[in-house]
């Protein structure tokens, strides 16, 4: 039989992973192509051999990766800390919703694309990598960086 502090831990927790999936569901849906272009570290580690489809894929996925690091330390906060097994019992908690989470993330992926396809892509329906890496850095003058 669970400690009375063990059942309110895992209904806190409960409550917590709940409102962690709907929010980090709500920031999914808002993320826009503006938000993946932003100046990214990720988009250096890229060259011609990728698809479009590989870097939408991968933008929404470091996007996602930030959203959730931010939200576990603005929902859970010092508890995420405390110790390995409640991190294991958060991580549990928060599995529970990966179905739902899964399929947003997939329509979140084909709604990015294609406006990602739009503003990158020449009419061939090749990356257009001038126009990748300037959105990326900023809208820097690349003429003053090419030859």
């Amino acid at each position: 039989m669970k400690k009375p502090s063990e059942v309110k831990l895992e209904q806190f927790l409960d409550e917590k992973a709940i409102e962690f999936n709907k929010r980090r569901i709500e920031l999914l849906r808002s993320i826009t192509v503006d938000d993946l272009l932003q100046v990214t570290p990720f988009i250096y580690q890229i060259d011609q051999k990728h698809s479009v489809v590989e870097i939408s894929r991968r933008l929404v996925d470091n996007r996602i990766e930030v959203i959730e690091e931010q939200l576990l330390n603005e929902i859970f906060g010092d508890i995420l800390y405390k110790d390995e097994e409640t991190l294991r019992l958060i991580i549990r908690k928060i599995e529970q919703y990966d179905s739902q989470f899964g399929a947003e993330q997939g329509a979140t992926q084909n709604r990015l694309f294609a406006k990602l396809y739009e503003r990158v892509c020449d009419s061939t329906g090749q990356a257009d990598w001038l126009k990748l890496v300037e959105f990326n850095s900023g809208n820097y003058d690349l003429n003053k960086f090419l030859p």
